[in-house]
């Protein structure tokens, strides 16, 4: 095989069938020239031409790299960088009450980050609301709550520093360095909902979420913190809350004034005749709507129901001056009320005790109040209210009395013209007097009494104008004394009004100063100790004091005010059981012409479970003296058994011995016959 004669350098590589034309034209060892053609000329100069265009933009672009890399050896930065930028957030989760912007719970986020002397360079810090109930229009809103070595603006350049509290009026703060020193640069913000750039807050109830990113303002860096999310729940206000939970509810006649300056209710009782139109009602209710917080509703109407009795409603302006129009009724027995609206109550010509429920929007039954619609008199009550009183003068509240209509219910005002009358002028002077025309809850009505002498009468009430009218309603007859007053002193009764009480019970004393006959005297104070009540055991606290009831005057004589003609002391019993003794002198001149008289009552401290205690004790010792008897009984019934068994034993040992002399004598006998009959027998033998 014949080696090819033309031969390459060592240095030469070719790479597959492509190698450079120049190591084709030349050969160092063999001077020989390579054959070309005028086409491998012309590939040769077009390669030739494209490797040196690539060679120059190469060489270019390692002369740029190169003079950049000196120039960073050689040069400061022309710009600061912003580092280790960090957000964060005060809670993720975080609660407002509505209609406000932002209060004390509300959350916050903090931005730090580092700078250098470029005051220039800034942050900002946006909020984005990500979700919200629908029909919500409020966006979150930026506060500032704090900073240190910050400037927090309305822009990154040359905005309005604000303070703390301000809110951004966008979505962005601004912050940076408030110093030309380099260090860490921190604004704390608080996030708030608003509705108009921060003066109103949402008032729709429900979550909020809100995304707080930070990013580079001005200058350059690149922000390494994290976006970080909170959800705002906002809640009802319990100040602006426009639901009526509870409310002031009042009623009462034409004089409740509509701002309900008095919380206490009237005592209503009107007339069931049919009002004139345009007459007022015949009683108001004025209601003040009232929220969880107590505080003022002015957003929400009630309603008023009549639930039973009878008569019809009616709502006004203006509580006090609530009219029926051209009716004689008001509109209907369940009506729905403005707020800051009163209530009228109309007749509707029956008589009864009317309920009125005050009903908040959702419901809920805020109040139940009543009054009564009454025809006219027609039955009277009469009772003895003080059954003595003094001559010589009118003495109140004698007669209490109640009166009542055809349906028999109870008239509690407007009654009209009631009379007292009685029966012997010349002891209690009242012909066809006015009864007291005010209703008492404890006396209802009343009669006040004139004594003119000592003795008894009986009163009557009645609707009767005169003796000569008799259409009207009278009531029983109630007899009252005419009573003897200082003078007429002629003993003193003292009590207890038991006999026996448990440890620590109340119990009454009654002092009752009497006539010579025995009889109580009018209500007057009576001089009837000479020495004061002295319990010989302490009564218990809370119990009257004697002093105080028994007041000491006159050189220490005890005087006792009575009440119906008897004073009355209220004492709690001793803890210990056992006899109370309260001793007690009389004055000089009472029960004696001789002097003052010393005196006691007494009352037995005894509780059940000690009275049961020494029942059973006696029970049992009763037992036990039965049970001994019957041991000494059955004792000696013993000792007369032994006696008796020993008596017949003596009796048949004697017994024994009369036998045994009896056989004894029977043997001999027999032995003596024995000896006759061989005897016998011999003679006869013989």
């Amino acid at each position: 095989m014949k080696r090819s004669p033309i031969k390459f350098p060592r240095r030469v590589r070719i790479h597959g069938g492509e190698f450079d034309a120049s190591a084709r034209a030349m050969h160092r060892s063999v001077r020989l020239a390579v054959p070309a053609t005028i086409e491998n000329v012309s590939v040769v100069t077009i390669e030739r031409k494209q490797m040196s265009t690539k060679t120059t933009i190469k060489r270019i672009a390692l002369v740029a790299v190169a003079a950049m890399g000196f120039g960073l050896l050689s040069v400061v930065p022309s710009q600061a960088r912003i580092q280790a930028d960090s957000l964060t957030l005060s809670a993720t989760t975080a609660s407002i009450v509505a209609g406000d912007t932002i209060t004390a719970s509300s959350p916050s986020v903090t931005l730090a980050f580092l700078t250098d002397s470029k005051t220039s360079e800034s942050m900002t810090v946006t909020a984005y609301l990500m979700s919200a109930p629908a029909t919500n229009t409020a966006i979150p809103l930026l506060y500032v709550s704090d900073t240190s070595n910050a400037i927090v603006a309305t822009s990154a350049a040359a905005g309005v520093e604000l303070s703390k509290g301000d809110s951004i009026t966008t979505q962005i703060a601004h912050v940076s360095a408030k110093t030309t020193s380099p260090g860490t640069v921190s604004a704390k913000l608080n996030i708030g909902l608003s509705k108009d750039l921060g003066v109103t807050g949402t008032t729709l109830v429900g979550d909020y979420k809100v995304r707080v990113v930070a990013s580079i303002g001005a200058g350059t860096g690149t922000a390494v913190s994290t976006a970080q999310d909170v959800t705002i729940t906002v809640t009802k206000n319990p100040v602006t809350d426009t639901v009526a939970t509870s409310a002031t509810v009042v009623i009462g006649g034409l004089a409740l004034p509509d701002s309900i300056t008095s919380t206490t209710d009237e005592v209503v009782t009107a007339s069931k005749t049919l009002k004139a139109a345009n007459d007022s009602p015949s009683a108001v209710i004025s209601v003040a709507l009232k929220n969880a917080n107590g505080s003022k509703v002015s957003a929400e109407s009630y309603t008023a129901y009549i639930t039973s009795g009878p008569g019809t409603l009616m709502s006004g302006a203006s509580a006090g001056r609530i009219t029926g129009g051209n009716t004689t009724a008001g509109t209907g027995r369940l009506i729905s009320v403005k707020n800051g609206d009163g209530v009228g109550i109309y007749p509707d010509g029956t008589s009864g005790v009317t309920q009125i429920q005050i009903l908040a929007f959702s419901g809920a039954v805020l109040a139940t109040k009543s009054m009564t619609f009454v025809g006219s008199v027609d039955k009277i009550v009469a009772t003895a209210n003080k059954a003595v009183i003094k001559y010589g003068a009118s003495t109140t509240n004698v007669v209490s009395f109640r009166a009542y209509d055809s349906a028999n219910v109870e008239i509690k005002s407007s009654i009209g013209t009631v009379k007292l009358v009685s029966a012997t002028a010349a002891t209690i002077s009242n012909a066809y007097t006015d009864c007291n025309a005010t209703y008492s809850t404890t006396l209802y009505w009343t009669c006040d009494a004139a004594g003119v002498a000592a003795g008894s009468a009986n009163l009557t009430v009645t609707t009767n104008t005169s003796s000569t009218v008799t259409t009207g309603k009278t009531s029983n007859a109630v007899s009252v004394r005419v009573g003897g007053m200082a003078t007429e002193l002629s003993d003193v009764i003292v009590a207890f009004d038991k006999a026996t009480y448990a440890p620590g019970e109340l119990a009454k004393i009654t002092v009752t100063p009497v006539d010579v006959a025995g009889l109580i005297l009018a209500d007057e104070s009576y001089t009837v100790f000479s020495k004061a009540l002295v319990p010989d055991y302490a009564f218990g606290t809370g119990s009257d004091s004697f002093s105080a009831m028994l007041n000491a005057n006159d050189g220490g004589v005890d005087k006792a005010g009575t009440v119906s003609g008897v004073a009355t002391l209220k004492v709690y019993m001793p803890l210990s059981e056992g006899t109370v003794t309260v001793s007690y002198t009389t004055a000089a001149k009472v029960g004696s012409t001789a002097g003052a008289i010393a005196r006691t009552i007494t009352a037995v401290v005894s509780s059940a479970s000690g009275s049961a205690a020494i029942e059973a004790a006696n029970a049992a010792q009763a037992s036990a003296d039965a049970a001994t008897d019957a041991a000494n009984a059955a004792a000696e019934s013993a000792d007369a058994a032994t006696a008796a068994a020993q008596d017949a034993a003596q009796a048949v040992a004697d017994l024994a011995t009369q036998v045994a002399d009896l056989i004894a004598s029977l043997k001999a006998q027999l032995t003596a016959l024995t000896a006759l009959v061989v005897k016998i027998q011999k003679k006869v033998k013989a």
